[in-house]
């Protein structure tokens, strides 16, 4: 809902990383899907922010992610800013995610 998550608002989301993708023809951009127990967050992830960010970004299974709302039509991303691993997440999870690069 638009009014919910305008174009551009700041947001924190954090979830169980269920896709990581990096397309070849995306320069380098990686796609993060997480899910929490009221749906999907999508992430777009550049290439610096992957690489400052790469042990939450590449190896974590929950993760709480910080960025920029972005809309195209009722698709909504999250542009993030900043990943880190969920506190006190990964001990006792027994689900990976489907990581394709």
């Amino acid at each position: 809902d638009a009014k919910r998550f305008p174009q551009g608002r700041i947001a924190t989301v954090a979830g169980l990383v269920l896709v990581r993708q990096r397309p070849g023809t995306a320069s380098g951009i990686v796609f993060i899907t997480l899910e929490d127990e009221t749906g999907i967050a999508n992430l777009i992830v550049r290439p610096g922010v992957f690489e400052r960010d790469r042990k939450a970004a590449r190896h974590s299974q929950m993760i709480v992610a910080r960025g920029k709302i972005e809309r195209q039509g009722q698709v909504v991303h999250v542009m993030a800013t900043s990943i880190h691993e969920a506190p006190r997440a990964g001990e006792s999870l027994r689900v990976r995610s489907r990581d394709f690069h």
